[in-house]
């Protein structure tokens, strides 16, 4: 029996009826049991509706948690101001680690669009690089030299025709000073962290012209090989 069964009175024969009323002579059923199948009724369609509810409710907490940024892996998304112009900036995030004379040095570059839209004729990155291997959790400060392994040093460039130093145009800006946070480091060898960096420079096709610059970023990085950095042939500052 169901919880919300009843007990049905016998039938003696097979009345006939009318539809939409009692048939003739069936039994009738007490008022207080009508009104128990209609309290019944109404409470579960109450439950079913919560549980609804709280089904929905879930899948959306799920799913938010499952890409709260809105980022893939080895990608970013930010501004970038010039001289007071504001853009969009996003694309992929590489990361790459390559020895030097003095040591490993962790190299971060932010790509405008995909990766290989980036090249020696032509591209619009920021990049940031310290001394040392792969960084850990914690905030880096950003200044014009660095500063070990606890300090970056950044760029931006945006150059179109850069081949042809006849039509070359754009900014090429140094960072002067700025943080760079790491907030993961995953088994698998994605960073992710964010970074605001701002400073100075110039135009390509009138280094007198001075500018200004900045770049702020959120990125999730995956890891490239230094030889597929340095085939783009875009300065990255990989080596000394």
């Amino acid at each position: 029996m169901s919880r919300f069964a009843r007990p049905v009175p016998s039938v003696r024969a097979v009345p006939t009826s009318v539809p939409g009323r009692p048939a003739a002579g069936a039994p009738r059923v007490p008022r207080s049991w009508q009104r128990a199948d209609r309290l019944a009724s109404a409470l579960e369609t109450v439950v079913a509706g919560l549980f609804i509810v709280a089904v929905a409710s879930v899948s959306g907490v799920l799913l938010a948690g499952c890409d709260s940024d809105g980022l893939g892996i080895g990608d970013y998304r930010g501004t970038t101001r010039v001289d007071g112009a504001t853009e969009a900036f996003d694309g992929e995030a590489v990361y790459t680690v390559v020895e030097t004379p003095r040591g490993p040095r962790f190299v971060l570059g932010l790509f405008k669009g995909r990766l290989y839209d980036s090249q020696y004729d032509g591209y619009d990155f920021a990049a940031v690089r310290r001394d040392g291997g792969r960084p850990g959790v914690g905030g880096y400060s950003v200044t014009t030299e660095g500063a070990g392994s606890r300090s970056f040093t950044a760029s931006y460039a945006r150059v179109s025709d850069a081949n042809d130093p006849d039509a070359a145009q754009g900014p090429v800006v140094r960072a002067t000073e700025g943080v760079v946070t790491i907030t993961q480091v995953d088994e698998f060898g994605f960073v992710s962290g964010t970074v605001h960096f701002s400073g100075d420079g110039v135009r390509v096709e009138n280094p007198r012209q001075r500018v200004s610059g900045e770049v702020t970023a959120t990125f999730e990085a995956r890891y490239e090989r230094p030889e597929t950095l340095r085939r783009l042939g875009v300065d990255l500052g990989l080596d000394d």
